[in-house]
């Protein structure tokens, strides 16, 4: 996703980092760090679906 050479989030800002285009960087950035967070929600979310049985997610 982000470290393949030829393709993907990571070449996409390096090769924008050369061409000095800093807003399609930034942009990158945020879609990444949203990318992120969504995926991080989704399991957490299946994560209390799957261990709904464990007194850490009962409240007990």
């Amino acid at each position: 996703f982000f470290g393949t050479p030829v393709v993907g989030m990571g070449f996409r800002i390096s090769t924008e980092v050369g061409r000095m285009n800093i807003d399609m960087v930034w942009a990158e950035i945020a879609v990444a760090a949203l990318a992120g967070s969504v995926f991080y929600g989704v399991v957490a979310l299946v994560e209390r679906a799957v261990t709904f049985w464990h007194p850490s997610v009962r409240g007990g």
